[in-house]
């Protein structure tokens, strides 16, 4: 006997995807606006900015390769905590 499962179970996941998205889109927006800011300004090359630049690059690495794997996991309920990225 396969019981089905009522639709208020998967607004849970709806708000979960809204939120997780809007973090992303706010955290590819203010690291790449951090990045432009030291590239362009010559002033801002500095040993401090350079550290913040590199923080910025490898968060919107970070963003941009496991941000779709999350979103995937996120649609098809996987739990499954490894790393594989394929």
């Amino acid at each position: 006997m396969s019981e089905v499962i009522p639709e208020i179970y998967h607004v849970p996941v709806f708000f979960e995807l809204m939120i997780y998205s809007f973090v992303a889109v706010i955290g590819f927006f203010g690291n790449s606006l951090t990045c432009f800011t030291i590239v362009r300004n010559k002033e801002m090359h500095t040993t401090v900015n350079c550290y913040l630049f590199a923080l910025a690059v490898s968060d919107l690495m970070l963003l941009v390769v496991l941000f779709p794997k999350n979103v995937q996991n996120m649609l098809t309920s996987n739990t499954d905590l490894d790393c594989q990225l394929g």
